[in-house]
């Protein structure tokens, strides 16, 4: 997803979930555990989502423009700034090249009140998307909203609403009548929401009711994604005073283990390095990862509770812990009863 490395200087032991998020791809959550006096380099991978990432750099698509306000209806463009940029932006979000944003009329005139959103209303809508298939579908866009300024007290609301019937009947879930300088970023949860359906549909609001206020709004960087997770915890319980000298697997205890039960190998590290964990079953297939990461030297304990990645109970069966380090690899076979 183009990369970038992050790191954490001091993280008391224990076990922490994070999650990894860029535009274009699905966020990934992923649950460590940091071992006392040691600690952990963890990877993320992420899936370009399958949904929707538009950043508006190629075009309206197929958003509509509905509203009855005289000046200031949506329009998408690179915008004009006002005051400086303080009202309206005179920037997209989008880092460069990109330019493009839905503003609410583009063009700056003679000051903030030229041609900002007057006498009505003006709502932007998207198409139509489906989230089914989808495990914790989210949606994530970028608003700017200014309203309440330039010696006007009076303020406006911006309103942002999901649908999962294509536009049948509508949520709130995004609203604020408080103006800001900048891009804030709205993440919510479908679900939370709405069921998620085949038939979603967004639409975002910008309005001069009543007294009449100063109202500038502007959306960019819009996303549909996916929260996955990895099942396989990065897991390293606390190292112990000595040192190993060689790179040991205990056998697995108890062995055979049952169904929501637990077993438990320990192994010992000569050397500080890479290590990776995987349960595979007897085709081969891994079902689970249980540690994945850089370890200091030292003993420590695997835990594995009979679940695949996805939290699903693994068939009863042979299985096969396989220890993956710079001092070499080594396997201890698991037996998992009823």
């Amino acid at each position: 997803a183009g990369g970038g490395a992050y790191s954490l200087a001091s993280v008391p032991a224990g076990s922490y979930t994070f999650r990894a998020k860029v535009f274009g791809y699905n966020a990934l959550e992923k649950t460590v555990s940091v071992p006392a006096g040691g600690s952990l380099t963890v990877d993320f991978d992420l899936n370009p989502t399958t949904v929707v990432a538009d950043d508006y750099e190629s075009g309206p698509g197929t958003w509509t423009v509905t509203g009855n306000a005289t000046t200031g209806q949506w329009e998408l463009g690179d915008p004009q700034p006002t005051d400086g940029g303080n009202y309206q932006t005179g920037d997209d979000h989008t880092p460069a090249p990109g330019v493009n944003a839905w503003i609410t009329e583009l063009a700056a005139g003679s000051g903030i009140g030229s041609f900002d959103v007057d006498n009505g209303t003006t709502t932007l809508t998207s198409p139509v998307f489906s989230v089914l298939g989808l495990t914790d579908p989210h949606v994530s866009y970028y608003r700017w909203y200014q309203t309440g300024g330039g010696g006007n007290s009076t303020s406006d609301f911006w309103v942002a609403e999901i649908s999962s019937d294509a536009g049948g009947s509508w949520t709130t879930m995004d609203t604020t009548d408080q103006g800001q300088v900048g891009w804030i970023e709205i993440d919510r949860s479908i679900s939370s929401l709405v069921t998620p359906s085949g038939l979603m549909q967004f639409r975002f609001t910008a309005q001069d009711t009543g007294a009449g206020s100063l109202t500038e709004a502007g959306l960019d960087d819009f996303m549909v994604y996916d929260v996955e997770t990895d099942g396989g915890a990065v897991d390293a319980p606390n190292v112990t005073p000595t040192t190993a000298r060689t790179l040991e697997l205990s056998p697995a205890t108890p062995n055979p283990f049952r169904a929501g039960g637990m077993t438990s190998l320990a192994f010992s590290l000569p050397q500080t390095g890479p290590i990776r964990a995987d349960v595979f079953d007897v085709s081969g297939r891994r079902v689970m990862t249980l540690a994945d990461g850089v370890f200091d030297a030292g003993a420590y304990r695997l835990d594995w509770d009979g679940r695949t990645h996805d939290g699903a109970a693994a068939t009863t069966g042979v299985y096969f812990l396989r220890l993956q380090t710079e001092a070499g690899m080594r396997s201890q076979k698991m037996v998992l009863m009823r």
